[in-house]
């Protein structure tokens, strides 16, 4: 069953790609990689429990519905204008700057950073500096970044926006370089994977939505990125491997731990549907909302960020994007939320294309968040994420969000792309 309901997907990811004449098309993405996601779980069959049937239908729902609501946006969106005009010379000034000072600004709170962290670790009362900092912040949440929580967001976003105006010049090349390794220390540090996870998908999206079309090099370049970022963490953590052991010795055990941390959600989340595993009473779809109320004085319940665990056999707590749509509303919520979602990531494909620069890092968030979707929910569970980054972009591009370009106007079919590279006219001009 899985083998079939990945064939239909990668079906589905095809027929979207045809549609939107690109893979960058969210619909695409989304459904080829859930497709390759079932593939690796039926190969995976010694490692977790068997998937139901009607988990996997879900599975299968969900991107239906998210496909659905990315070609009623493709198709509203159809006759719509073409390309954007450029942006002032004036305002392209203002974004170096921005970044160069976003830099300066990271760096100088590093320090506080670094003793904030210290803190936390303390604070757990275990002697393992990373395993106590880990304890502190996720199992008995009671961790609070305060304002570096928003520093982390911040760098993301520079980073983006670096890799973006990156035209190839040494001073350009040396700021993504930068930004993106400072970014990374910063989410790395804080023991948590999913931040740099996030960061690594992104800068892969916005490399491919500059040239137009996926790319091999961007993809191996953050692969491997990914690949050491997430090893050296779960060595740290002592989550994968054996004391002692070499890298040689340990490779068996660390692809079996990237196998469960990649597929887990999904077997978790097949505990859900099956009843196995309890359900959240709250409304967890609806997170930020009643934070936000609660710190109004109103009485809600909030439910925690982090969820219990569940066995696959193996313990996990991360049960996909699914889980809460599925425990708040059920099957009918996973179909109206999904077509929502799918409506809002490709509309802001669509402005991505005609080269506005904010949508273009937007879309690498988006990007991310899909790859990210086999753990947890990115979207509504983390509006205060979204929220920032729409923050950023305003201090980055001010109030020119939809009328901003950096090329000539290259991109005017809808579903065709063409490269985006803000920059490229400006090399030219000053070769």
């Amino acid at each position: 069953m899985l083998i079939a309901a990945a064939v239909l997907l990668a079906g589905l990811a095809g027929l979207n790609a045809y549609v939107a004449r690109s893979w960058l098309y969210p619909p695409a993405i989304f459904a080829a990689y859930w497709a390759a996601l079932l593939v690796a779980l039926a190969w995976s069959d010694d490692i977790f429990y068997p998937v139901d049937v009607e988990t996997i239908s879900i599975f299968v729902l969900g991107a239906v519905a998210f496909s659905v609501g990315g070609l009623f946006v493709l198709v509203l969106t159809s006759k719509t204008g073409g390309a954007n005009a450029p942006p002032s010379k004036c305002a392209r000034a203002g974004t170096e700057r921005v970044l160069d000072a976003g830099f300066g600004l990271l760096v100088i709170a590093f320090p506080l950073y670094w003793a904030r962290l210290k803190e936390l670790s303390a604070a757990s009362g275990l002697t393992d500096f990373w395993v106590g900092l880990r304890h502190e912040t996720s199992v008995a949440q009671g961790g609070d970044f305060g304002v570096f929580a928003y520093l982390s967001t911040f760098a993301t976003f520079l980073a983006l926006v670096a890799m973006y105006k990156d035209d190839g010049s040494r001073r350009r090349r040396a700021r993504t370089v930068a930004l993106v390794a400072v970014a990374l220390v910063y989410h790395v540090l804080s023991t948590s994977r999913s931040g740099a996870l996030f960061l690594l998908f992104a800068l892969i999206a916005v490399a491919w939505m500059r040239s137009g079309k996926v790319r091999l090099r961007p993809a191996l370049v953050g692969a491997a990125a990914i690949l050491i970022m997430f090893s050296s963490v779960a060595i740290v953590l002592d989550k994968a491997g054996s004391p002692g052991a070499g890298p040689v010795e340990d490779m068996p055990s660390m692809s079996e731990h990237i196998r469960f941390y990649v597929l887990g959600g999904l077997a978790g989340f097949d505990g859900v549907v099956q009843g196995t595993t309890a359900v959240d009473a709250d409304l967890r779809t609806f997170r930020f909302f009643l934070a936000v109320a609660g710190e109004l004085g109103l009485d809600v319940t909030v439910p925690p960020l982090v969820l219990g665990y569940t066995f696959t056999p193996i313990p996990t707590n991360v049960y996909t994007i699914y889980y809460p749509f599925y425990a708040d509303l059920g099957s009918p919520g996973v179909a109206i939320l999904m077509v929502v979602l799918g409506g809002f990531t490709s509309w802001i494909y669509r402005a991505a294309t005609r080269g506005s620069p904010p949508f273009v890092i937007l879309y690498g968030a988006v990007f991310a968040s899909l790859m990210l979707s086999n753990a947890d929910e990115q979207f509504f569970t983390t509006a205060s994420h979204w929220i920032q980054l729409a923050c950023c972009t305003w201090l980055v591009y001010g109030f020119s969000i939809v009328g901003t370009r950096e090329v000539p106007p290259a991109a005017r079919s809808p579903v065709r792309l063409r490269s985006v590279n803000p920059d490229r006219h400006d090399s030219r001009a000053r070769a």
